[in-house]
């Protein structure tokens, strides 16, 4: 009976102790964006960063979207003074996603809008952000359940921008691109039966980055103190090289309410 024992283990041993330090590897691996593969003339340019501020938007860091940026070569024979320039580009697969931005400026003192538009610059969606908040750092903008769903394989242009100063033209803005995509079936078998961390995960590493920064974010701004969900948004931000605000509040304050436009049919 000892000698069983004595056997079982060591079998233990070998065969448990590997497979629980594998596990723990896959569980603390870090989120990382993987962009989609697109052709380089299918990448529209953006502005991830807002410029110069003056007025109420003095800010050391500016207004940022929280979005993958690309550097963009351009060939000799582009007859531009430039060498390259900044793709701004996201894919969801949600009906209406959600944009975040990381505001510098006290929300009380800067009148705020997010507009979505179509290729054509029809403007699909527009809305003030709520001003009742003195507070700055990483805010999420939803488009609300009573438009029209995104359509698959469209491409939409959006824009945020801070009016800076009342009476006068001085505007920060950043601006990009959105894809919607349909949902593979082998990813979606994949993400119903598993973790929101692999969930987030998944949605990262098959280029869809407004579902993971979505899934992520919500349930972080809602447990700020738990230490894995911060090393996990810390490892998303630092895949697109945003790490520099990971350690910026998520505020909840701006879920839509009454939008200055709506869709156009």
């Amino acid at each position: 009976m000892t000698i069983n024992l004595a056997i079982v283990s060591v079998l233990t041993s070998f065969f448990l102790l590997p497979l629980t330090d594998t596990i723990v590897a896959q569980v603390d691996e870090p989120i990382q964006y993987v962009p989609p593969k697109l052709a380089t003339d299918d990448r529209p340019e953006g502005r991830r960063r807002g410029g110069s501020s003056r007025g109420n938007c003095e800010s050391s860091i500016p207004l940022i979207a929280l979005s993958p940026e690309i550097q963009i070569p351009l060939s000799e024979d582009s007859q531009s003074f430039r060498s390259s320039y900044n793709s701004v580009l996201s894919q969801t697969t949600e009906a209406r996603p959600s944009f975040w931005f990381y505001v510098p400026y006290k929300l009380n003192s800067v009148s705020l809008q997010f507009d979505l538009q179509a290729e054509d610059n029809t403007v699909l969606y527009e809305v003030n952000l709520p001003n009742n908040r003195d507070d700055v750092g990483v805010v999420q903008i939803p488009l609300p359940e009573n438009i029209p769903a995104l359509q698959f394989d469209t491409r939409y242009r959006w824009f945020l921008s801070a009016e800076c100063s009342p009476g006068e033209r001085f505007v920060v803005y950043v601006e990009g691109w959105l894809d919607r995509v349909p949902l593979a079936d082998d990813i979606g078998l994949q993400l119903a039966q598993t973790s929101p961390h692999d969930q987030a995960a998944i949605y990262a590493s098959h280029g869809m980055w407004q579902d993971a920064i979505t899934l992520l974010g919500e349930q972080y701004r809602t447990n700020p103190t738990n230490t894995d969900l911060a090393s996990d948004w810390h490892s998303l931000l630092e895949s697109v090289e945003l790490e520099a605000l990971a350690e910026q509040p998520l505020i909840d304050c701006c879920m839509p309410s009454t939008p200055a436009g709506s869709f156009e049919h």
